[in-house]
C-alpha cells in the first residue's frame, strides 16, 4: 500500500485510449523519494474499493443487476484485459462503470425507484440495509 504522488501516459495508446502509470510512495518508507513504485492502472483503486472487492469477488452470484466485462483478446491494455468495467442496465439505458460498489449502488437506486416497494425484497438489493424504505424478508 501507498500513496499516490504522481502520474503519467505511458508511450503506449490502443483503441481504449491512453495507458496511465502512478508513482506510488510505499507507505512505509515515505522518506526516500527514490524509492517510488510506479505501478500500472489496473491495479490502482482505493483501499476501502480494494476490500468491498476482495469481499464480493469470489461470489459474483451476490451481485445484483451487475456484470463484469473483460476484453481477453486485448494485447496492450491490460486494464481492459484484467479489470474490465461493470455494466449495470437501468430500463432502457446501459450504464457502465469502473468501480464495482458504484455500479452495485447504481442498480440499487434503479430498483428502489422502479420496483412497488410491495413487490421488493431484500435480495433484489445489493445493499439491502441502505436501502430507505422497508423490505420484506
Amino acid at each position: 500500500m501507498g500513496t499516490v504522488v504522481g502520474c503519467s501516459s505511458s508511450d503506449k495508446t490502443d483503441r481504449y485510449g491512453d495507458i496511465s502509470l502512478y508513482d506510488i510512495m510505499p507507505l512505509d518508507d515515505v522518506d526516500d523519494p527514490a524509492e517510488k513504485l510506479i505501478i500500472p492502472e489496473q491495479d490502482i483503486v482505493s483501499e476501502k474499493e480494494y476490500l468491498f472487492f476482495k469481499d464480493n469477488e469470489r461470489d459474483r452470484s451476490r451481485w445484483r443487476g451487475v456484470l463484469n466485462f473483460v476484453d481477453k483478446g486485448e494485447e496492450t491494455d491490460l486494464y481492459a484485459k484484467h479489470k474490465g468495467w461493470y455494466c449495470v442496465q437501468t430500463g432502457q439505458d446501459i450504464r457502465w462503470f469502473n468501480v464495482l460498489s458504484f455500479a452495485m449502488m447504481a442498480y440499487d437506486t434503479y430498483i428502489s425507484e422502479t420496483e412497488p416497494i410491495s413487490m421488493a425484497r431484500r435480495d433484489d438489493f445489493n445493499f439491502p440495509d441502505s436501502v430507505s424504505c422497508r423490505l420484506l424478508d
